[in-house]
């Protein structure tokens, strides 16, 4: 568990780095909004953008790098993990792409309750369904993780893709 947690801190530097990039083309082609974001035509445009300039190339780059030549991302890389089938095989990108949505799925659920809250988000009170999604979205995270340090230490998300993470090189 503790290999996986250095894995994603290193991946979350590099995306970190990348939306930081991916913001400011952002900026450039389309400007800052000058106005807040009320109606909600702009919030669904903001949350359009979200998709396709953060969680697209996140969830991109975990699949592509995991069912890739390395089996891993550069975390996992970094810490000496590979993603692989249950014979240690590569796996194929559409379980990668699944593995990776089940996985980025409490975040999504966060920018989609941040984004619908009426008003402005983190001005104007929460109301109790975007609270309710909020409150699902950590309760799966904390599960995520839970599963980390129980049992083989495989997350469900691991489970429902038939996948493994592992040391490089070890087959379990």
């Amino acid at each position: 568990p503790f290999r996986r947690t250095g894995a994603f801190m290193t991946d979350y530097v590099v995306i970190a780095i990348s939306s930081g990039a991916l913001t400011a083309v952002r900026i450039a082609l389309l400007g800052l909004p000058t106005d807040g974001v009320v109606t909600l035509s702009d919030k669904m445009t903001g949350h359009a953008l979200q998709l396709l300039f953060l969680s697209l190339p996140v969830l991109l780059y975990f699949s592509v790098l995991e069912s890739g030549g390395w089996q891993a991302t550069i975390g996992k890389r970094v810490c000496g993990l590979s993603v692989t089938m249950a014979d240690g095989g590569r796996i194929p990108f559409v379980r990668a792409l699944l593995r990776n949505a089940l996985r980025l799925l409490p975040w999504e659920m966060s920018h989609a309750a941040i984004w619908y809250v009426p008003g402005q988000p983190f001005v104007d009170d929460v109301p109790a369904f975007n609270m309710t999604v909020f409150i699902a979205a950590i309760l799966i995270s904390l599960i995520y993780l839970a599963a980390l340090f129980i049992g083989s230490g495989r997350t469900p998300y691991d489970r429902l893709a038939g996948v493994a993470v592992q040391r490089r090189g070890s087959i379990t």
